[in-house]
């Protein structure tokens, strides 16, 4: 059965959703399982000694060794500087690409052929130069027919599909995302020249936040007031495994107190176990300032985007953090009866993806009628050690081991990108990614330290005024 997979990598987990082709018309997505028993995976990869790489997760493989293990790569396409994994650099777009193409494995192992079509969510903060990087990775990897797609458009996509209230072709939507590493605002609208939308603006901080930052903000509060007991703590083995402990329960009492009026976080000591009550006012008490910084960020971007925040139809909310109440609270605050939540918004991108690709799928001839097949995928072994590229793919545990050879390359990603090749679907050749954007660099003044919640507490655009702000127009 005909079907398209809609993909969201995010910085913590990694998400995907099928539409399939049935009685002519395209269902609504589902998610697709990738872990044992539920829909997401860690995005996160193991660096073995032979050089391949493989999902892992820390949680339920704690014996991994951490300095072989990447994660939140996928932020980090277009930094210059490689993820060193047991010695050997790794580009992030090749991580990222990598765990793409293990998704897709699942998929073709699951529905027993390929997706027609496949659509991968970018952060809509990002420029030609970042999603050339990544749709030369994919394709390197045997994805090449892969559409790279906005998050807020994908937002968007997905809120539309729940049955909220009609939406003119004129009206500006908001896209407040807010997940476990990062955080980003936007505005997207209708198009003129085809049934989805486009991206008007996008603003990133730059501090950003996210949930794991909240977390923080519940670990340096409970931390006080443990006070002596973890000072008085013999060695700092014990301390580290007593912090690891209480950032965890911290990480579950965020959750708790998303649909709770409180709760209580345990900490084994060696004397006891505290057992410390949090409700929910506390909470909330502590985050306040935060999240009222990122309000601040998306009335910012209205602002720029030249559009007055009573003519936002919808303000949408996606990403895992976005649960927390107050967030809704405080947008509700100032979009009165136009926030719209999904019941699980850390699914959102990877369904609006989805229904993304199922738009493309059917503004395209059948596969069955085209004249050119689509590139074969070459074996992930191959496809990912080739010069340019690092490691082999996410292979099945049940897969022979690489050659030494091909595990001997594993340090090409040092190596500039190779040659566009061409495209089965095109005449000509993919284009080389574009140059680097200019770095306007000025002149360093240190200020007084603070931590990075109280930096993202002040203006919403922090840096000086002679520096761009980092504001991506879609025209």
């Amino acid at each position: 059965m005909r079907y398209v997979l809609g993909i969201d990598i995010g910085g913590t987990h990694a998400y995907a959703a099928i539409s399939r082709f049935q009685d002519g018309l395209w269902t609504r997505p589902e998610l697709l399982r990738l872990g044992r028993e539920v829909p997401a995976i860690p995005s996160a990869l193991h660096a073995q000694a032979n050089g391949l790489l493989t999902v892992v997760d820390l949680h339920r493989q704690p014996d991994i060794d951490p300095v072989r293990v990447a994660r939140g790569f996928s932020r980090r396409i277009g930094d210059e500087v490689p993820i060193v994994l047991g010695g050997e650099p790794f580009r992030p777009d090749v991580l990222t690409a990598t765990l793409t193409r293990w998704i897709v494995d699942q998929a073709l192992h699951q529905e027993g052929l390929a997706p027609e079509r496949i659509v991968v969510s970018n952060p809509g903060s990002w420029g030609p130069y970042r999603r050339g990087l990544l749709h030369r990775a994919l394709w390197e990897a045997g994805l090449g027919t892969v559409t790279l797609l906005p998050e807020p458009v994908a937002t968007a996509e997905s809120h539309t599909a729940s049955g909220h209230a009609p939406l003119a072709s004129a009206d500006p939507l908001a896209v407040y995302a807010l997940g476990s590493t990062h955080f980003e605002v936007s505005v997207v609208r209708r198009a003129a020249s085809h049934p989805g939308f486009e991206l008007i603006g996008a603003y990133e901080p730059a501090e950003s936040i996210g949930g794991a930052d909240l977390d923080d903000v519940l670990v340096a509060h409970l931390r006080a007031r443990l006070g002596r007991e973890l000072e008085e703590l013999p060695t700092d083995d014990p301390r580290r495994r007593i912090l690891g402990e209480l950032r965890a329960e911290c990480a579950r009492a965020k959750e708790a107190l998303s649909v709770a009026p409180a709760t209580e976080v345990r900490i084994p000591l060696p004397r006891r176990v505290a057992r410390i009550p949090v409700t929910r006012e506390e909470w909330e008490t502590l985050i306040r300032p935060t999240l009222v910084s990122t309000v601040d960020a998306l009335l910012h971007v209205i602002s720029a985007c030249r559009v007055r925040p009573a003519e936002i139809h919808r303000v949408l909310l996606t990403g895992g953090a976005t649960q927390i109440p107050l967030v809704a609270d405080l947008l509700e605050a100032q979009f009165p009866g136009r926030v719209a939540v999904d019941p699980d918004p850390r699914v959102t991108t990877a369904i609006g993806a989805a229904l993304a690709g199922c738009r493309i799928a059917a503004e395209t001839t059948p596969p069955e009628q085209r004249r050119h097949s689509a590139p074969a995928a070459a074996p992930l072994a191959r496809a990912l050690t080739e010069p340019s590229l690092a490691g082999p793919s996410l292979a099945d545990p049940a897969n022979s081991a690489p050659s030494r050879a091909s595990a001997s390359r594993a340090a090409a990603s040092r190596a500039e990108p190779a040659e566009p090749r061409r495209d089965a679907h095109r005449d000509e050749p993919i284009p080389s990614p574009p140059p680097r954007p200019p770095v306007n660099v000025t002149p360093l003044t240190l200020p007084r330290p603070k931590s990075r919640l109280q930096s993202a507490r002040g203006t919403p655009n922090p840096r000086p005024a002679d520096r761009p702000r980092r504001l991506t127009w879609s025209r």
